[in-house]
């Protein structure tokens, strides 16, 4: 288990509910990771409409904006993802908007 830096917006939003997980199976057991995820691509594809978004796309967004916040530390951005490895939280990181082409610029010229 480890613990989970949450914004405040979310626990404003589940403040109100009773101690303990929040997803649960019709027969009130626990929802495992897979069904909570399978339940949210479906919200998220079919009630909102969003049919090219699904919960591993949020995690790229996630981990990419995370990375960009934390000023490119990778070490951050693995921890928030929950990762044992730099290198494997690597891969949640896209470059975004013109930043390969600032990076060119702002290389000296060696001349």
């Amino acid at each position: 288990m480890r613990t989970l830096t949450i914004d405040p917006a979310v626990w404003a939003a589940v403040q109100g509910l009773p101690a303990g997980p929040i997803a649960r199976n019709r027969d009130d057991s626990h929802a495992n990771r897979v069904q909570v995820q399978e339940r949210a691509n479906y919200h998220l594809q079919q009630t909102l409409g969003h049919k090219t978004v699904s919960m591993h796309r949020l995690r790229h967004w996630h981990g990419t904006y995370v990375h960009q916040a934390a000023d490119g530390d990778i070490r951050v951005t693995q921890e928030l993802l929950g990762h044992a490895s730099p290198n494997t939280a690597s891969v949640y990181v896209a470059t975004i908007g013109g930043a390969k082409a600032a990076a060119v610029h702002a290389l000296p010229l060696p001349i």
